[in-house]
């Protein structure tokens, strides 16, 4: 062989390797295009599909599979008819997102095929109700997001299938009452979030099924009555407790003698002037107890509160940077209530020592780190979302999903803007 048929085979051979590896990738890059919905974006795994913000009327066709999470918030589908999913050839998904789709229908067989997803979110949607049946077969689903809707009625059984459930949000909606057997079947439930409907008198049975209920979250609801005769919760594995903003004036002992088990106990923002220290009888795990934004009445019977929580270790705290402060009498009004650490109770008459002030300045100087440690939980907050950072690192510890996030003892409240919507709540029950 001459010299030159050897050097053009060398060539050869060097040359092949590299054209097959590029035509490889341009029929990759052809085959990734005609795959993935033109108005969506496929990752290179084509495991995520992101339809959002695309102004899409109707679900996309999808021409492969597996995709596991979905995105298609902020689009126009208005409507989720039958089968709207597997009709798409969407059916192995676990993670699907529908906000902000100005969806006002669901047929009851909208989300057949979807059996192994995990979480739904269907916020900020314009959602009056839902049909029984819509959930079933959902028995992988361990979230599902109604947030800001305008649901005004949940029917028994609505959550049927949902045997996994452990987190439902039904916060910022028209919810005026809740039947005895609304949550029947969610027996792994462990967060609750009912904050800012237009709830009034639960039914102390409403959330018996809830067997495995952690947290429960009714802040914002502006005429919930709590009976200062009988119970107000009868069910026991409940650790934390929000009932702030909702215009309670009294708390008695007996409305939570079934709630043994609570830790964290919310009663911000409501007209509470003093709190009978016996309550804490009846909750002997109590660790913290949130007052801020009552008008507190630090007289001797609040005097007994105080040194209670002294003896026994339970804060007494506020959100961010609120103090738990006394509105009378006038001469501490405005000032932090431990200053009931200064004062002493004769015939029923509460004097304060002329140092008082030490201990509302000791107290200013000690919450400058707490202010520092929530100036932080902000920051984590902003770059998590803006997907810079995950969850637990860089020496944080949040968990991101809940809308309480707690800063050593300090909690932060994340709530979404009110509903623009007249509606009115006729007694039921």
């Amino acid at each position: 062989m001459s010299t030159r048929s050897r050097i053009l085979s060398v060539a050869l051979m060097l040359v092949i390797p590299v054209l097959i590896f590029w035509m490889w990738l341009l029929t990759e890059a052809i085959d990734s295009s005609m795959l993935c919905p033109r108005e969506c974006w496929c990752n290179p795994e084509k495991e995520i599909l992101d339809c959002s913000h695309a102004s899409l009327e109707e679900l996309p066709q999808i021409h492969h599979n597996p995709i596991y999470e979905l995105y298609l918030h902020h689009n126009n589908f208005s409507i989720l008819a039958k089968k709207a999913f597997v009709s798409k050839s969407i059916f192995q998904i676990e993670s699907l997102h529908l906000g902000n789709c100005k969806i006002s229908y669901i047929d009851v067989d909208a989300f057949n095929g979807l059996v192994l997803l995990d979480y739904l979110n269907l916020e900020d949607n314009l959602l009056t109700g839902l049909k029984v049946g819509t959930f079933k077969n959902m028995t992988h689903l361990e979230g599902l997001d109604l947030v800001k809707n305008r649901i005004e009625n949940l029917d028994a059984g609505i959550f049927e299938g949902l045997i996994s459930l452990k987190w439902l949000n039904l916060a910022h909606n028209l919810l005026c009452s809740l039947r005895s057997d609304t949550f029947i079947g969610l027996n792994n439930l462990t967060n609750l979030y009912l904050w800012h409907n237009r709830l009034s008198t639960l039914h102390p049975d409403v959330f018996r099924h809830l067997s495995k209920l952690n947290a429960l979250y009714l802040g914002e609801n502006e005429e919930l009555q709590i009976p200062s005769n009988s119970s107000f919760l009868n069910i026991q594995t409940v650790e934390e407790l929000d009932i702030s903003d909702c215009n309670i004036s009294s708390v008695m002992p007996i409305s939570f003698e079934n709630a043994t088990n609570l830790t964290k106990l919310i009663l911000s923002n409501n007209n509470l002037k003093t709190i009978d220290d016996n309550i804490f009888r009846v909750m002997p795990k109590l660790t913290h107890i949130f007052l801020d934004g009552n008008p507190l009445e630090c007289d001797c019977g609040l005097l007994k509160l105080w040194r209670w929580c002294q003896e026994h270790g339970v804060k007494v705290v506020g959100h961010m940077e609120d103090f738990v402060l006394c509105e009378s009498p006038e001469q501490v009004s405005g000032l932090w209530w431990g200053v009931l650490g200064k004062a002493q109770c004769k015939n029923g008459s509460i004097t304060y020592e002329e140092d008082y002030n030490s201990a509302v300045t000791n107290y200013v100087e000690t919450r400058d780190d707490y202010i520092l440690r929530y100036v932080d939980f902000v920051t984590y907050v902003e770059l998590h979302e803006a997907g810079v950072m995950d969850p637990k690192v860089d020496g944080f510890d949040f968990e991101i999903g809940n809308s309480w996030e707690e800063v050593d003892g300090l909690a932060v409240h994340n709530v979404g803007t009110d509903l623009d919507a007249e509606a009115s709540c006729t007694s039921g029950g």
